[in-house]
Parts: C-alpha cells; structure tokens; sequence
C-alpha cells in the first residue's frame, strides 16, 4: 500500500514539475490528474470485483439501470478525492523537489516511463472494463 502511495506522491512530483512551469504554481491540474487516476483505479477495482461475483451480463444490467446514481456517485468521489488531494499535496512541492530532485537523469527516465506507462494502463484498462460492461 505504502508504494501506491509513493507512486501517487511521485506522480503529483512529476506533474507538478510539468505544470508549474507553465501554468505556475497556484494551477490545481496535477492534483486533478492524480484524482481522476484515482476513481479510475477505484472504478476498475470495483467493476472487476463486481464482475467477478455477479457475472458481466449483471454488471451491463446493473449500469444500465442505475446509471445516473453511478455518475453521481463518481463526480462526488472525484470531488472528495480531488479535495483529499489537495489538502494532501497543498505546499508539498518543495518537499518533494527536495526529495526527488538528485536523481540521475536515467533514473528520472525509467521513472517517467513507469509513470506514463501507469497512466495508459489505467485508462486503456478502463476502457476493456466499460467495453466489458456496454
């Protein structure tokens, strides 16, 4: 768990070094970013688990008949989520500039491309989930 944590830690890190040099840094885009990561790792886990125990015929049902409480429920979690977050990551920055700012550019890469490779995952594996459940 703790890892997770740190990958969503160094995700933020990442992002906000991208960010803040353009937008500056009062922009909220990385801690969206890291949210909406998070709803979507929720929403596979539970549409995964659900699939599991009721079958994907129950989950197309279940979506199809409670779509609008679905929606709700994911634009309330995003808004929790992106609130968590923010409290979480609010003057932070430094911190982890501190932290993560000696590594050697290769280790920075390898990084980097465990980053994007986790962001693609998510979102291509929640497009197999609601491909799966339409």
């Amino acid at each position: 768990m703790q890892k997770i944590l740190i990958l969503f830690d160094y995700l933020y890190y990442r992002l906000g070094r991208l960010y803040f040099k353009t937008e500056g840094k009062g922009t909220l885009l990385p801690v969206y970013i890291v949210a909406l990561s998070q709803l979507l790792i929720f929403m596979d886990i539970y549409f995964c688990i659900h699939s599991l125990i009721y079958g994907v015929s129950s989950d197309r049902n279940f979506v199809h008949q409670h779509f609008q409480l679905i929606v709700t429920f994911d634009i309330i979690t995003f808004i929790l989520l992106t609130i968590g977050n923010y409290r979480k990551y609010k003057n932070k920055y430094e911190l982890f500039l501190e932290k993560w700012q000696g590594e050697s550019r290769p280790l920075r890469i390898v990084r980097g491309i465990i980053i994007f490779l986790f962001l693609i995952f998510i979102t291509f594996f929640t497009g197999i989930v609601t491909k799966l459940i339409n």
